[in-house]
């Protein structure tokens, strides 16, 4: 499964090269052929915590990825955090990783007093730049919202890119709040369905 995510990873990358938050978190380098294989493999550890702590769903054409975290205790997701971390410093050194903590810690307290501590997350939903446009994304979602809303769990996201929100308004999520995050520099939204 690995190699599959890994190819899957690869080719989504391009994707993220003008995302605010990966830019922001890794900088100019994600435009290199090391920084998008950088970006691949910290995909790759997205998709392997999916696949432990909540479901990761893969497109049939290796051109999309939705991995999905559900609520955890602390204790339980503390082990591979701190290897996606190291992962992180190695690779793009220590001021990437201290912007991502930095920007993480920022959403993780403003979505606490705004979300249910039972719902799930989405991480990650990735399409290759080739496929967009062409109904991968949402086949991608599908499943983790028919599977949500058949245990009325309600789901989330974050975005930086209000390009997106229509996307997201179509599948039934709503903005539930925008803040200015700091480090980024920009405004993001929490959308959240039911």
């Amino acid at each position: 499964m690995t190699n599959l995510v890994l190819d899957i990873a690869r080719r989504v990358a391009p994707a993220f090269i003008n995302d605010l938050f990966y830019r922001s978190v890794f900088g100019e380098i994600l435009s290199s052929p090391q920084g998008l294989e950088g970006l691949a493999k910290y995909l790759e550890y997205s998709a392997i915590e999916a696949e432990k702590f909540g479901a990761l769903f893969l497109s049939s054409g290796r051109d999309g990825m939705a991995a999905w975290i559900k609520p955890q205790s602390a204790e339980a997701l503390i082990p591979d955090a701190l290897e996606k971390l190291a992962y992180i410093e190695t690779c793009f050194g220590t001021g990437a990783l201290n912007r991502r903590s930095s920007i993480v810690a920022f959403m993780h307290e403003k979505a606490a007093s705004h979300v249910s501590p039972e719902a799930w997350y989405l991480s990650i939903i990735a399409v290759s730049p080739e496929a967009q446009g062409q109904g991968v994304g949402q086949r991608l979602i599908m499943p983790a919202i028919a599977e949500a809303d058949s245990v009325h769990v309600p789901i989330y996201l974050e975005t930086f890119e209000p390009k997106n929100w229509s996307f997201y308004n179509r599948l039934g999520f709503r903005v539930k709040f925008t803040a200015y995050e700091p480090t980024v520099g920009a405004e993001y939204a929490l959308m959240i369905r039911p």
